[in-house]
């Protein structure tokens, strides 16, 4: 985290400004009545991969420096036989040399870069709430998830092209998921109302009997 901790004041400035800025957004004056994807979710997906590549770039230059592995920031977990062959690796090792020549690794808990990770999380938070706020302002149900799903879309297209991978991209993948069942349902009901009801009658009356 060397990089993150030299640069730690100015993004922290910069994150709990974003942070502020999307939280007290009004949607109205966004102009968010549009159904194409807005400019506020390119930009935190610009912001987040941004912040992404610093903290990524400086584990890899602590790692070429002779610190331990890190895994990329926001990156896939470990799996569970990852996690056996490492331990199998260091209970070898540990049978092979005496405990005091074993270093500790450092721990990175309470770092600059988990800090930035938590704000991140936060920011996340902010703009799927902001991006709901303006989609309120769209008149009916259904171009209320078209709205959504144009810029989640659009967050995920930004992750793609930076190549940013891990919980933020599992997290808009599973809310746009989310939103394109929801226009189904919407598209089912609008074209075959009276077949669904029909349907969802039948099942009620076959429940009771």
């Amino acid at each position: 985290d060397r990089v993150a901790n030299l640069l730690w004041p100015r993004l922290k400035m910069v994150m709990d400004a974003q942070i502020r800025s999307v939280r007290g957004a009004n949607a109205k004056r966004l102009g968010g009545a549009e159904l194409h994807a807005h400019y506020v979710s390119r930009r935190y997906a610009e912001f987040t991969a941004s912040v992404l590549l610093i903290l990524n770039k400086g584990k890899r230059l602590g790692a070429a420096a002779g610190g331990p592995p890190v895994p990329p920031v926001g990156g896939a977990p470990i799996s569970g036989s990852s996690a056996h062959s490492s331990s199998s690796a260091e209970k070898a090792t540990s049978s092979s040399q005496p405990a005091a020549a074993i270093p500790a690794p450092p721990s990175h808990r309470g770092s600059a870069g988990d800090m930035l990770v938590s704000d991140l999380s936060l920011l996340a938070d902010e703009t799927v709430r902001l991006l709901e706020r303006m989609a309120d302002e769209h008149s009916t149900n259904k171009r209320r998830i078209v709205f959504l799903i144009n810029n989640l879309d659009q967050v995920l297209t930004v992750f793609q092209e930076r190549r940013v991978s891990g919980r933020e991209v599992n997290r808009f993948a599973e809310l746009l998921r989310q939103q394109r069942e929801l226009f189904v349902e919407e598209e089912l009901l609008q074209g075959f109302s009276k077949m669904i009801a029909f349907v969802q009658q039948t099942e009620a009356h076959l429940n009771r009997g």
